[in-house]
């Protein structure tokens, strides 16, 4: 499938953001999916029409163009073909299962969490060293760490 990357989708783009980039506004535009992720490696969006999500290998032309994007170079209007899709998985959701019984659980996993003598059901993590972000480095999303 083609994608027309436009002049109002580079316009209202910001740069180094892999949410809001032009290539996922025209995908977003021309598809009508959602939860739209583009860095050079690859482009993922669901669409809700299908419950589907799809992962793209991002073609070498969109690869140029959000590096030059990203670098502060200005970028003409293109268009590039998203080839068949390298993964395709069913959006995954909460619970599928009784809402009675989710509601049961957790209700015993509350009582148990708040009496001090009964025995731990999770272990107290530490605070992630690392989270993921949607700040784009050098076309890639990237970890970043936290203090």
């Amino acid at each position: 499938m083609k994608i027309t990357v436009g002049r109002s989708h580079i316009e209202s783009a910001r740069r180094k953001d892999s949410h809001h980039c032009m290539i996922a506004d025209a995908i977003k535009e021309q598809l009508n999916v959602q939860f739209i992720l583009v860095d050079t490696q690859s482009i993922r969006f669901s669409d809700p029409k299908y419950n589907k999500r799809y992962v793209f290998l991002t073609p070498p032309r969109a690869q140029n163009e959000i590096l030059r994007w990203d670098r502060g170079i200005d970028v003409q209007p293109f268009v590039f073909d998203l080839e068949a899709p390298v993964k395709v998985t069913d959006v995954r959701k909460r619970w599928t299962g009784n809402p009675k019984a989710l509601k049961k659980a957790r209700k015993r996993y509350e009582t148990k969490r708040r009496d001090p003598m009964a025995p731990r059901l999770v272990k107290k993590r530490a605070k992630p060293q690392t989270k993921v972000t949607r700040h784009r480095q050098f076309g890639i999303r990237r970890w970043t760490r936290t203090a």
